[in-house]
């Protein structure tokens, strides 16, 4: 049998897309790392402070809720401090995906959250997130969501299963 260039290209792009795929649906671990990293953001900021949840945000993160102005991660990030300083923790989440897809080094994650806080307030919104590969782990990269509840926590409506 006689491999010319040709030949080679044809296996190299194959063994390429195949690798390419297999990482997008590697086992589950892509999906569960971004599914760990949106259903504990809250929690990590509770439990290993404002910089361990600084560093789960891409440099060109965005954030955008329910049609206010677009925040750059800076001054989400800066929202977030006196919050945080205040006092202010989740001690609980909980996270009901509707998809999650693995597209390269970007995953689209849609799905309905709710976070429970110190102050016996709890929130419950509706998310499209982008999380993005960076530096060898998933980061929050873009964030759009609405909010279907903000109060008592027992007014709080629960996650549909």
């Amino acid at each position: 049998m006689r491999i010319d260039g040709r030949t080679v290209s044809i296996v190299l792009v194959a063994w390429i897309m195949f690798a390419g795929v297999a990482r997008g649906q590697a086992g589950g671990t892509d999906r569960e790392e971004v599914l760990a990293l949106e259903r504990d953001v809250a929690l990590v900021l509770a439990q290993q402070g404002f910089d361990a949840y600084a560093a789960l945000f891409h440099p060109d993160y965005t954030n955008w809720s329910g049609g206010d102005t677009v925040l750059t991660r800076q001054a989400y990030l800066d929202r977030v401090k006196p919050w945080y300083e205040a006092g202010n923790r989740a001690v609980a989440t909980d996270l009901r995906p509707v998809t999650i897809e693995i597209l390269g080094d970007y995953a689209l994650s849609r799905y309905r959250l709710r976070e429970d806080f110190t102050d016996g307030t709890a929130f419950v919104g509706r998310f499209v997130s982008v999380a993005r590969r960076y530096d060898g782990r998933w980061t929050l990269y873009r964030t759009s969501f609405i909010t279907d509840f903000r109060g008592p926590r027992s007014e709080a409506p629960p996650l549909d299963p």
